[in-house]
């Protein structure tokens, strides 16, 4: 998520949260300033808080995020309605990927890309597995409906596989970074689940299995750097550069979201040494809300730890809202 990340942060001071008057802060819970201020009349999900930019992959995030803490299934699922029939003819080159777009006064208009095939599948199939297990017959009903679509949607993962296992991020661009690797990881896994349980197809659901291993087992392999005991952020044409953990992104971040995304055993001592060595670079930023800080909550709360969850104002990003609902919701049904 690159591209997306660079350009987040150079916006950032240019961009402020604005309420309607009269409005506070305080009036706002995760799900309702997502409802009022991330959502579009066509079942879109901003990037920012009435922005124009949607991306596939920060949308699915948001979604994924109300499906497990259970607080707004109609949103979510206006959202998976609106990624299945952008899934196609994409500018990558990829089936079953949604390309960025640009809200406009009379509808959208195509980025002509997305930013990452292999990551937007991989959240799409976590979110779609926690819907059929959300207990909401319309959320389930939808998943069951679309089959077809979920299977171009999954297979997207699989586009940019190489040889070595890892994915690539596009097929335009061909670096296989750490982050999008462990969420296509975990994207199998819940694919693997539920082509099983929902759609009984065992054949499918061992070929997903499968491959999630290979993935898996390639980001040990090629990614874990033994000497620097920790993920190099990426592996490209050049090779593997050792992840640099003052830099937040994609060096630091990477190593919390190997943790959060389960690539380590929580109950290993590495982890927790990984996380305390990596968060420094996430947490520069005080503002309480920052997505990079609540990965680092996250990745803690994976470990077992009681953390302090400091409370909910509007965030700059909508995605800060989901990781605040992941942070703050059970969610026994979903993954991770």
């Amino acid at each position: 998520m690159r591209g997306l990340f660079a350009l987040i942060g150079r916006l950032l001071p240019l961009v402020c949260c604005a309420l309607p008057l009269g409005v506070g802060a305080t009036t706002f819970s995760p799900q309702s300033f997502v409802r009022a201020r991330c959502a579009a009349p066509n079942g879109a999900l901003r990037v920012r808080p009435g922005g124009t930019f949607v991306s596939g992959y920060f949308g699915s995030l948001v979604a994924k995020a109300l499906v497990d803490a259970r607080v707004d299934d109609d949103l979510a699922l206006e959202w998976m309605r609106w990624y299945v029939a952008h899934a196609h003819d994409s500018g990558s080159g990829v089936d079953g990927v949604a390309d960025d777009v640009d809200l406009t006064a009379h509808g959208e208009r195509s980025r002509g890309r997305p930013d990452a095939t292999d990551a937007y599948g991989a959240v799409f199939a976590m979110l779609a597995r926690d819907a059929y297990d959300s207990g909401t017959p319309r959320l389930r009903a939808f998943v069951l409906a679309h089959r077809a679509d979920l299977t171009r949607i999954v297979n997207s993962m699989l586009a940019t596989q190489q040889p070595n296992g890892l994915t690539f991020a596009r097929p335009q661009h061909p670096v296989a970074y750490t982050i999008d690797n462990v969420q296509v990881y975990r994207g199998l896994q819940a694919a693997a689940d539920l082509f099983r349980r929902a759609y009984h197809d065992d054949e499918r659901a061992a070929r997903y299995a499968h491959e999630a291993v290979r993935v898996h087992d390639a980001i040990q392999a090629l990614l874990w750097n033994r000497t620097a005991q920790s993920y190099d952020p990426l592996l490209d044409a050049a090779g593997a550069p050792p992840a640099n953990l003052a830099r937040a992104y994609p060096d630091a971040l990477a190593q919390v979201m190997a943790i959060y995304y389960g690539m380590i055993d929580p109950n290993d001592p590495l982890a927790a040494d990984l996380l305390e060595r990596a968060s420094p670079a996430l947490l520069r930023n005080p503002d309480p809300l920052d997505e990079h800080r609540l990965l680092v909550l996250l990745a803690q709360k994976k470990l077992g730890r009681n953390v302090g969850i400091p409370p909910f104002t509007p965030p700059d990003l909508c995605v800060s809202a989901a990781w605040y609902l992941e942070l703050t919701h059970p969610k026994p049904h979903a993954s991770p």
